[in-house]
């Protein structure tokens, strides 16, 4: 789907799109109190305990990041590009910039969060 028909569908269904955004950008950020309710359920303490919290707000604040775009700037774009003279082909570009940054930086947060976290266990056996 190109940028023009994103633009005239979060405008079409605004409402929609932010309770759903509301609601996954809540579930982001109670990424942290899951982690420190894991943290713990599993008696983890020291070093360990530390780097499953710093991964849970990595993860928190890149979503957040990626999240608020839809939240805040997406709908302006929106409105913006269903206005008329409006000039299109600018706010077509102005929303593919704003998607891939922060889009990158929430997609790129949460992954290497995950990652890590698969990961860990062997990743501190040499410790």
């Amino acid at each position: 789907m190109y940028s023009h028909q994103h633009l005239f569908v979060l405008h079409a269904f605004l409402d929609f799109w932010r309770r759903l955004y509301s609601f996954y950008l809540m579930v982001g950020i109670l990424l942290v109190p899951a982690a420190a309710a894991l943290n713990a359920r599993l008696g983890l303490s020291g070093a360990m305990a530390s780097i499953t919290m710093a991964l849970a707000i990595m993860s928190a604040v890149g979503k957040s990041i990626g999240i608020t775009r839809w939240l805040f700037a997406m709908p302006g774009l929106a409105q913006a590009y269903v206005s008329p003279g409006a000039y299109q082909p600018g706010i077509a570009q102005l929303y593919e910039t704003l998607n891939a940054y922060a889009g990158g930086i929430g997609e790129r947060a949460q992954k290497n969060a995950i990652s890590y976290t698969l990961h860990w266990p062997q990743m501190f056996t040499r410790w």
